[in-house]
């Protein structure tokens, strides 16, 4: 082919400068910019893109969340942990709200976001978690351990509060507070949201769907009825 098929993913300058931001942090790159910019580009560089990779199987309660958030001049876009958004040279974002970063060798810029959510912060507890919208002065969650099937955070809140973690809400997903399970109730239709007690908090959260966990059960019976059988036909073969 005389199209080069690496060139929409070789951008070392653009990646350096993502890379070097050790925050966690997603970038947004749903600006038509496919022509430059391969959607699955940032798994294989290891960065987290709020849209995920071209993937035809999207969940809808995702893809519902990023409707209802009316463009990126919204508080509730800003709830996506996008820290970045990459466009195409010349292309207009809110005013005020969106600073130049990187420009590119090419025809790419990087936009910080200047309002831009953490991964996880503290809240009031809200009784519509439908429209739910943080105060911007959040207090901070630390997290000690992010993994796709899992993670740490540790909170201090002075009152009752509830976390909020910009991750996708999705059945399955099951969580702890100071080691009591915990519900992970859905805000914004989207997102992950539990409750937390004043004071100090370790909230962990891990993905165990009831399938998983009984096809662990069913190959754990079988493996000890796999031993069994090895056991019994090394006996009947020893001499007595």
């Amino acid at each position: 082919s005389p199209t080069d098929p690496t060139a929409g993913f070789d951008h070392p300058a653009l990646v350096a400068f993502l890379k070097a931001d050790p925050a966690l942090f997603r970038i947004d790159t749903r600006t038509d910019i496919a022509d430059l910019w391969q959607p699955d580009a940032a798994a294989l560089h290891g960065l987290q893109d709020v849209w995920g990779v071209a993937n035809p199987l999207m969940l809808t309660q995702w893809d519902a969340l990023w409707e209802s958030t009316g463009g990126r001049q919204s508080d509730r876009y800003d709830q996506l942990n996008v820290k970045y958004v990459l466009v195409r040279d010349g292309t207009p974002l809110p005013g005020g709200k969106f600073e130049l970063a990187f420009d590119a060798p090419d025809d790419l810029a990087v936009y910080r976001n200047l309002n831009f959510l953490p991964r996880a912060w503290l809240a009031a507890p809200s009784d519509d978690l439908d429209n739910f919208t943080p105060d911007p002065n959040t207090a901070p969650v630390t997290i000690d351990h992010y993994g796709s099937s899992g993670m740490t955070m540790q909170a201090d809140s002075a009152v009752p509060a509830m976390l909020v973690l910009s991750e996708v809400w999705y059945p399955g997903w099951r969580a702890t507070v100071n080691g009591e399970a915990a519900e992970i109730v859905r805000v914004n239709g989207g997102l992950r949201g539990v409750d937390v007690p004043a004071g100090a908090s370790t909230v962990e959260m891990r993905f165990a769907p009831q399938p998983w966990r009984w096809g662990l059960v069913l190959f754990g019976i079988g493996l000890v009825g796999l031993v069994v059988l090895l056991v019994m036909g090394w006996r009947r073969q020893t001499p007595g």
